[in-house]
């Protein structure tokens, strides 16, 4: 079973780190997510293909890399994170546990990018918040264009990830999470970079930027049924990202 094969997962590392972060911790935040925010996964028969692999997700919250996590876990990624996320000693622990990429999340360097390729090229997965923040208001942003030199540049098939109920879980700017609320996840089929980029780097970035938002809408609209309109809470993240008057 893959689940146990560590070399599978994420080639290249060792067994205790995979198992630590992977499934040990994976299975902690597991019982919070499931108790807490009743997390359901969407797609994970998308993601079981070998070889490397971008993923690319929006991001509303603290919450995203747990919950985007637990999607992955049988083929986990390496974060590429802000680099003030390694200032603090639970977080320069935690961070460097997983093997994440800093970077400044103002700009696209290319030390990050070639950290990113590197572990690309060696069979693992690097996961991507495009955004380069979280949302300040559940709404999907624009995206930074550095994400396709990597798309470019690595030419591994690209995993459109989204997620939807964290930010009313955790948003931006409360200190801490709240305790109950409902978070889905979903995996979209992987797409070959080279038709990806066949169009041109603005249609890549569109087309990734659609595919997230159509899937973030419909778990939306998911966990609105469940709770019968209880949450998510009315806002700007109701609306498609093209149907807002600022959208190019």
């Amino acid at each position: 079973m893959i689940f146990f094969d560590h070399e599978k997962r994420i080639p290249g590392r060792g067994w205790w780190g995979v198992f630590f972060w992977w499934t040990f911790c994976s299975l902690v935040v597991w019982v919070y997510m499931t108790l807490c925010y009743r997390l359901k996964c969407r797609g994970r028969e998308n993601l079981r293909f070998d070889g490397p692999a971008l993923y690319v997700a929006n991001h509303n919250s603290f919450l995203d890399p747990m919950a985007l996590g637990l999607l992955v876990h049988h083929k986990p990624f390496i974060p590429m994170v802000r680099q003030t996320l390694f200032d603090t000693a639970f977080g320069g622990w935690f961070m460097r546990g997983m093997q994440a990429i800093p970077m400044d999340r103002s700009k696209w360097e290319s030390a990050p990018i070639k950290a990113a390729l590197k572990e690309l090229e060696a069979g693992r997965r690097i996961i991507i918040f495009p955004e380069g923040s979280r949302s300040s208001d559940g709404a999907m942003k624009e995206f930074k264009r550095g994400l396709v030199l990597i798309i470019k540049r690595a030419k591994v098939p690209v995993v459109p990830l989204a997620v939807e109920g964290t930010f009313d879980a955790w948003p931006t700017g409360r200190k801490y999470p709240k305790l109950t609320g409902r978070v889905r996840v979903c995996a979209a089929p992987a797409i070959d970079a080279a038709e990806l980029l066949a169009n041109g780097p603005d249609a890549a970035m569109e087309r990734l930027k659609r595919e997230i938002e159509t899937m973030r809408l419909e778990l939306r609209q998911e966990i609105r049924r469940k709770t019968k309109g209880r949450l998510p809470a009315p806002g700007p993240g109701d609306e498609a990202y093209w149907s807002q008057p600022s959208s190019s």
